[in-house]
């Protein structure tokens, strides 16, 4: 695989080829990707953005001038941002395999203990200000080896903005995983990358370039300062965080590389938990089966045997060269990085700020309450004329308006001493100003859905006696829209971190969290300490015909079985479920049901309510003497056969039985301190 020459202005160098080549490559390669991104219509929006954020954004104003700034805006980011991160920690791994019931049942456990020991939430908090500032955040989840303290580790959720993560050969509908390349830029302490790198301390060195991402007062004095000063990165933007400090930016390259091993040998691949040998292609592999005479049966290795990087390929380089080139590090051959948008559109990658479509009104706001704060203070402090003979400049200049009990010596027999150079009526405000400052402010919260948003604060708080058509309508269809994308990206981070747990937790660590739930008899039928098993799907219906020893080794690597066994699982979210935009009427309307005796099985009432651990319906399979049908009425069929070969009665109701003509009403009781859902008696 040692192949050198010039490499395809398309494709990566092959594995092996020179370092100068490659990161040759990297650069141009990443170069296209910046252009890229800095054709999105919103990439010059990024800046202005975090100016409004920051309370800039306005022209300057003359030192006599008001300057007041009522960041309505930001208040209604803050709070549509505030909103959305307050999801519930819900954690939905299903299988459609009964016999892997328990693992689903771990994996649930672990999500939920991840996402709140490691504060989840505060991380998707900053990817939706990105989102909500640059139009695009970024979500990476990875693992952090000394994420608690030194040597224990931990699944990190990183986040980015729309500028750190470059795109290289990317199609129409966006999808960073299809991308032939994807580079993520972090911006690392030069310590900590030569802690990192400690073997590449002579190519990391602080970083030289665009000046954007300092402070402005830094920059005025930027030419006459040290070299260890001037450590600016390519492509960066206001969003970085000031620092004099020496930085290096250290690049990940995750390559869709398809290349196989065409060599006459085998080639291993990787280090630790992500380490595999890539057979020659068309060589003899084995087959699993073994012949009578107890030699194995082989078959040759087609190409995709032979993949050389079927977890992707990945680059890790600096400006001044390569750090690190081989496989990905990560069993669920992903880009760890997601994308979280709020008001996206099909024919841009980077979605628009959420200040877009507001700056302009809180610009002309923010004018008119200067001006309406100018006339109270001239009114107060208004410009006079004074006659120079009967009053001395050094008083006038003392004399303030505004100030009672001030004396002042003048002739009144010379007339007026001071003199207004307006008339009062100038500095009136028309009674029509103040109020199209406030149509203002409401167009803007009608402009970015505020109210929407404050809607599903309600939501958790609903007074007594709303209807259902009532919860129904207080979350809009903007809040609905931003919800499902984020449930779309959820998930990705779902299916990524359900991955990492297989890779990284072991078992001591899923007993330290879980305690005994966090073992599974898997964990020693598979093998020991892990939730891997040892033989895939075809091999143990293999060892089932006898065609395959119990005590034979798979043929399969333990990566290949990790990735076939991990994708017996999968992350459901239940629309609109996330943010409980439907919660609650579901809730009711499944209680409605059940109590009116509608053929619908308690299972489905304890998904509806969010009931942990309720179980499964093949629980009752001896009971019953079959297996539990999938479908609902299935389902409730055998409910009813499982009730009355235990002798259950149904329980009674006592009072009037609700006739169902009136929707039902949540209702307060005890002071307030008890909800009770009220029903049409017959």
């Amino acid at each position: 695989m040692a192949i050198f020459g010039r490499p395809s202005a398309y494709q990566a160098p092959r594995w092996g080829s020179r370092d100068d080549f490659v990161h040759g490559w990297l650069r141009e390669a990443t170069q296209e990707g910046e252009n890229y991104l800095k054709n999105q219509r919103a990439w010059t929006d990024i800046d202005k953005s975090i100016d409004i954020i920051a309370g800039g954004g306005m022209q300057r104003m003359p030192k006599a001038q008001s300057k007041l700034h009522m960041n309505m805006l930001k208040r209604d980011m803050r709070e549509i941002i505030a909103t959305l991160s307050n999801i519930r920690p819900m954690s939905s791994y299903k299988t459609d395999n009964d016999n892997l019931l328990k693992q689903a049942n771990i994996l649930n456990n672990l999500y939920r203990a991840w996402y709140l020991n490691t504060f989840a939430d505060r991380s998707i908090r900053r990817i939706l200000q990105y989102a909500g500032a640059g139009g695009l955040g970024w979500a990476s989840p990875r693992w952090s080896k000394d994420f608690w303290v030194q040597g224990r580790g931990d699944i990190e959720l990183g986040w980015y903005g729309p500028r750190d993560i470059i795109p290289i050969q990317i199609g129409r509908d966006h999808d960073i995983q299809k991308a032939y390349a994807v580079t993520i830029r972090d911006e690392m302490p030069l310590n900590q990358a030569w802690a990192k790198y400690p073997t590449k301390a002579d190519i990391l060195t602080p970083d030289r370039g665009s000046a954007s991402w300092l402070a402005k007062g830094v920059r005025k004095v930027q030419r006459f300062a040290s070299p260890v000063l001037n450590i600016f990165g390519q492509g960066r933007g206001k969003e970085t965080e000031e620092s004099p400090f020496p930085t290096v930016d250290i690049f990940k390259t995750y390559i869709m590389d398809l290349a196989y091993n065409d060599t006459d040998r085998p080639i291993h691949m990787g280090d630790g938990n992500w380490s595999y040998d890539v057979p020659p292609y068309g060589s003899d592999i084995p087959t699993g089966v073994m012949k009578k005479d107890g030699t194995p049966v082989t078959r040759k290795a087609t190409a995709e045997d032979a993949k050389m990087f079927p977890l992707r390929r990945l680059m890790i380089w600096c400006n001044n060269g390569m750090l690190y080139d081989d496989t990905s590090t990560y069993w669920h051959a992903r880009v760890p990085a997601i994308p979280f948008l709020l008001d996206d559109w099909p024919w841009d990658m980077i979605g628009y700020p959420l200040t877009r479509d507001g700056a302009s009104i809180q610009e002309s706001a923010t004018r008119l309450l200067r001006a309406i704060d100018d006339s109270a203070n001239a009114r107060l402090d208004p410009p006079l004329g004074y006659d120079e003979n009967m009053l001395s400049r050094a008083l006038m200049e003392r004399l303030n308006p505004r100030a009672g009990g001030q004396r002042v010596p003048i002739n009144m027999q010379m007339g007026d001493g001071i003199k207004e150079l307006l008339s009062s009526s100038y500095y009136d405000v028309p009674s029509w100003i103040p109020e199209f400052v406030k149509q203002l402010y409401e167009g803007m919260h009608y402009t970015l859905g505020t109210r929407d948003i404050q809607a599903i604060a309600k939501a958790r708080q609903i007074p007594a006696g709303d209807s259902l058509e009532k919860l129904m309508e207080l979350a809009g269809p903007i809040l609905t829209d931003m919800s499902r994308n984020m449930e779309f990206s959820m998930r990705e981070v779902g299916e990524q971190v359900k991955s990492l747990f297989f890779q990284f937790y072991d078992m001591p660590r899923r007993v330290q969290i879980l305690g005994k739930d966090g073992v599974a008899e898997e964990d020693f039928d598979y093998k020991p300490g892990e939730m891997i098993p040892s033989h895939a799907p075809d091999e143990m219906e293999m060892i089932a015909r006898g065609d395959m020893r119990q005590d034979q080794a798979s043929r399969y690597s333990n990566i290949e079985r990790a990735r076939r066994h991990q994708n017996s699982f999968y992350f459901h979210i239940t629309p609109n479920s996330m943010h409980q935009i439907t919660q609650l009427t579901k809730k009711l309307l499944l209680m409605q049901l059940f109590r009116a005796g509608f053929p619908i099985d308690p299972w489905t009432i304890a998904e509806g309510f969010d009931i942990e651990n309720y179980g499964d319906p093949q629980q009752i399979h001896d009971i019953v003497g079959a297996d539990v049908p999938s479908d609902k009425f299935g389902r409730w069929v055998a409910w009813m056969e499982f009730k009355q070969k235990l002798g259950q009665k149904e329980p009674g109701h006592p009072g009037r039985k609700p006739s169902g003509q009136v929707p039902p009403t949540v209702q307060q009781k005890d002071a307030g301190t008890r909800a009770t859902v009220r029903e049409s008696p017959r």
